[in-house]
């Protein structure tokens, strides 16, 4: 008796391993995120031994050591499996490879308010809207010689692209899991995992980890409206819905999964603006209003705004040349009215594009630094340890010289 029980015994420990060794929520514990990458390294050899472990009973009910009804033991094994490939919630999620795009005026399912992810790609404005990403987190479309990547970690709202190479392939990736509600896809042709959060490979640890094979320079993303992004970019192309849920999300959502709690954190549903300066810093999303920041954060001085075509924020470095750090108000002057803004040190009218306009810095451009607004602090801050919160000073918004 001892042997049948010992069998099913180490058969369910095996098969519940393979079938929750990856739910998101295992990534609140201190090596809950560990235990999902080995997981699922290692998924085929749990789903071996497990099958093996079956056979062995079946073996000895068939050669008359054990009775028939040890059988029953089978049943919640054969459950576990049932639940690992067919009704486990990241099975829905889909993979979009080569999808169809219409014209913004034949768009007809997607209203004014509902929110997109919106980019340019080969000089084409693309559209994205959250209803269509929240069940298709990834997206790798062709132009012509050039293809990208689009991950959407919809429980973090946020958007990574990146060009590509032939090298990474749809068929190749694999939906792992939301660990701490970052989009987390396995590479089985390279055995490699990649963050759609960070968009970098995720090595244990909970490190930030290189960037992956096949990825190379990152395209620049939005998050607004479809009526803004139509009204900037009426040419825009639409992601055509696909494997839609009816209720599904229009507009960011709430972190769904659970992150380990730090003591006296109050900041669950905290909304950030992340500048990815290295490291990058995060300033808390009402802190920006209408009025340039003249940041000194991480080591760098930054530009940050909130372009008045989208209210998308953009930042720049503020640095034009080795030791000539600008400094800029709002244009005020009706004489100039293509400037958005002016700098204090030479005068210079500049557009929101941060080029300048007039002057001698005329056609001099700002380097830009990638901002992403709307995201969760907890979550941001979990996948990048080293983030800090800046909060703006009074001195950041003074119009005199640095």
């Amino acid at each position: 008796m001892v042997l049948p029980l010992l069998v099913i015994g180490l058969d369910l420990f095996f098969a519940a391993i393979m079938a929750y060794g990856t739910h998101p929520n295992l990534a609140q514990f201190s090596h809950g995120l560990d235990l999902i990458l080995i997981t699922r390294r290692f998924q085929w050899l749990l789903v071996a031994i497990s099958m093996l472990l079956a056979i062995l009973l079946i073996v000895m009910v068939v050669s008359g050591k054990r009775r028939a009804w040890w059988l029953i033991g089978l049943a919640p094994i054969l459950a576990l499996f049932f639940h690992r490939f067919s009704n486990e919630s990241i099975n829905a999620l889909g993979i979009i490879d080569n999808p169809t795009f219409i014209a913004a005026e034949q768009t007809h399912l997607i209203r004014d308010e509902d929110e997109v992810v919106g980019l340019i790609f080969a000089d084409v404005p693309y559209a994205y809207p959250y209803a269509v990403l929240f069940s298709n987190p990834v997206v790798i479309q062709t132009d012509h010689d050039r293809r990208m990547i689009l991950f959407w970690s919809a429980f973090a709202n946020r958007a990574q692209a990146f060009e590509i190479t032939r090298e990474l392939k749809a068929r190749d990736l694999e939906i792992v899991s939301m660990p701490a509600n970052a989009l987390l896809l396995y590479n089985s042709r390279l055995g490699q995992f990649i963050n759609g959060l960070t968009g970098l490979t995720q090595p244990l640890g909970r490190k930030l980890g290189d960037k992956p094979a096949g990825v190379r320079d990152p395209i620049r993303t939005w998050k607004m409206p479809w009526s803004t992004w139509r009204t900037r970019y009426p040419q825009t192309r639409v992601l055509q819905p696909v494997r839609t849920p009816a209720n599904a999300p229009a507009a960011p959502v709430l972190p769904h999964y659970k992150l380990p709690r730090e003591p006296g954190d109050t900041s669950t549903n905290l909304r950030i603006i992340q500048i990815e300066t290295t490291p990058p810093v995060a300033l808390p999303e009402n802190a920006l209003g209408g009025s340039p920041l003249n940041l000194t954060a991480a080591g760098q001085t930054v530009l940050l705004y909130r372009d008045p075509r989208t209210s998308a924020p953009r930042a720049f470095d503020r640095r034009i040349e080795q030791d000539l750090y600008l400094r800029f108000i709002p244009n005020t002057d009706p004489r100039r009215p293509k400037a958005f803004l002016i700098d204090t040190a030479t005068n210079t009218a500049w557009n929101a594009d941060g080029t300048a306009l007039d002057g001698t810095r005329r056609g001099n451009k700002l380097a830009p630094i990638a901002a992403d607004e709307s995201l969760y602090w907890p979550v941001m801050k979990y996948w990048y340890p080293d983030l800090s919160i800046y909060t703006p000073q009074p001195s950041d918004m003074v119009s005199t010289k640095k």
